[in-house]
C-alpha cells in the first residue's frame, strides 16, 4: 500500500519506471508457487496450472 501511495504523487510516470526484481519479489513468487502447487495437489488435479503460474509470475510479479 505504501508503494502505491508513494507512486501516486508522480502521476502516470510513477507506474512506468522499471524496477529490479528483488528478494521480496522472489519470496512472493515462491509463496505463490507453493500455494498453487499445494492446492493443485490437494484438489487431485491431473494438470499443474502452468499457464496461470507463468502469467502471474512473468507478467504480474516480474512485469513482463
Amino acid at each position: 500500500h505504501a508503494v502505491v501511495q508513494e507512486r501516486r504523487k508522480y502521476g502516470k510516470i510513477g507506474w512506468n519506471v522499471p524496477y529490479d526484481f528483488n528478494e521480496s519479489d522472489f519470496r512472493v513468487c515462491m509463496q505463490l508457487m507453493d500455494t498453487y502447487l499445494t492446492k493443485s495437489f490437494e484438489n487431485g488435479d491431473e494438470k499443474v496450472p502452468w499457464n496461470s503460474l507463468k502469467y502471474l509470475i512473468g507478467e504480474v510479479m516480474y512485469g513482463g
